[in-house]
């Protein structure tokens, strides 16, 4: 075997032309799926983390028909501070936190931008309860004070990176009417609370002309070790007789963080095995040509065949030495393209960093995708191998020793 990949490996470097081109296409199809997977496997790893900062053990309240707090404003439906009170008497909760949110126009020294407003209740109880939650945690600056009006806390990104560095003690003009910057929340790697401007609820109210008592959502923080879907159901028995609703008729929409969580992971299960599909078309037309490739060395080397056959070279040798040569170009390519996925796909972290200034993508190298790209490239230059290996090892040595 050794004196075989010596041979092989002796051939492969006198020929580094054919090599170079037949080892393209291995490396783009290995390249497009590590780093499209890898890319896939980034935004699950954030997701899972960000999930994690936010807490596993929440459940949301929204209007029927709304998915998210931003599209609660536009719902039908409504949900009010009779619906917070109503599920203040059942166990199992820590506490209950009100939402009201609205996409929103701030502007800061001429420039303009879209950010996500959200309403506060600034009640002594309210601003505690925020104090336990890490996604409201203040970085410079102070909290939001009961009483006052006209004061705004910013999320991470708006203060330094959609405006230019806004600092506590700034005035921020939001839809028309002017705040103090009173405090800055640290960053926690989520577009929807870095992206943030949060006010007192009076103001939210009196800036959309919103009636006191209605909310965007309702999310209700579980006690530790409380069983979320049990939780779920008797809150959901509770609203219905709230609301005046039968089964199947309701009004609103519950859902733990883990059907959340679910239903993201479905989505980029489908996502990447779409990835995978588009990759491996890349992957074919690289087996293909490393099959191109062997047949022509074949014929370049049909002298060479009958004098290893005249000297006693078996067929299973030929095919073997052939097979060698097919496993060792994919194995190669499958290495430099392993290489160059995880390299762009690094890239591309570092690039919605920049962008973004947050972690939409962590990309880390992965051990079992490795392993399985190595694998299948070296596996489809073996398979892309078999039939020029067994042509090879039936030429007849008086036929070939004639061959010019």
């Amino acid at each position: 075997m050794k004196n075989y990949m010596v041979f092989v490996i002796r051939r492969l470097f006198s020929e580094k032309t054919r090599v170079s081109l037949t080892l393209l296409g291995i490396i783009i199809g290995i390249t497009a799926v590590v780093s499209l997977i890898s890319l896939s496997l980034g935004v699950q790893d954030a997701m899972n983390s960000q999930f994690e900062k936010l807490g596993t053990n929440r459940i949301m309240i929204l209007p029927g028909g709304a998915s998210s707090f931003m599209q609660a404003s536009m719902s039908a439906q409504q949900l009010t501070d009779k619906d917070v009170k109503a599920l203040n008497g059942l166990g199992g909760i820590k506490y209950i936190e009100p939402v009201l949110s609205r996409p929103a126009i701030a502007s800061f020294r001429g420039k303009t931008s879209q950010v996500f407003l959200f309403g506060s209740d600034t009640d002594e109880k309210s601003l505690e309860q925020l104090k336990n939650t890490n996604i409201f945690s203040i970085k410079t600056g102070r909290e939001l004070k009961s009483n006052e009006k006209g004061e705004a806390v910013l999320g991470s990104y708006v203060a330094s990176k959609m405006f230019d560095e806004v600092k506590v003690g700034d005035k921020i003009n939001i839809n028309g009417k002017t705040f103090k910057v009173v405090g800055i929340q640290n960053g926690v790697g989520s577009q929807v609370y870095d992206n943030m401007v949060r006010i007192s609820r009076k103001d939210f109210n009196n800036l959309f002309n919103i009636k006191k008592d209605v909310v965007s959502g309702i999310i209700v923080w579980a006690d530790k070790g409380e069983d979320l879907n049990t939780l779920k159901s008797e809150i959901e028995d509770k609203l219905r007789r709230e609301r005046h609703v039968k089964r199947g008729n309701e009004d609103f929409n519950v859902q733990t963080s883990e059907q959340l969580i679910g239903s993201f992971r479905n989505i980029l299960l489908i996502v990447q095995i779409l990835l995978i599909g588009v990759g491996s078309i890349s992957l074919i037309v690289g087996g293909i040509n490393i099959m191109n490739s062997m047949y022509t060395s074949v014929l370049q080397r049909t002298k060479e065949i009958g004098i290893m056959k005249a000297i006693g070279a078996k067929n299973s040798d030929i095919i073997l030495i052939f097979l060698i040569e097919a496993g060792l170009l994919g194995l190669v390519g499958g290495l430099v393209g392993t290489f160059l996925g995880f390299l762009i796909s690094k890239s591309a972290q570092i690039v919605v960093f920049k962008i973004l200034g947050s972690n939409l993508l962590i990309i880390n190298f992965n051990l079992i995708l490795t392993i399985s790209a190595l694998a299948f490239s070296f596996f489809i230059g073996i398979l892309s191998g078999i039939a020029p290996a067994m042509q090879a090892s039936r030429l007849k040595p008086a036929e070939t020793l004639r061959y010019e």
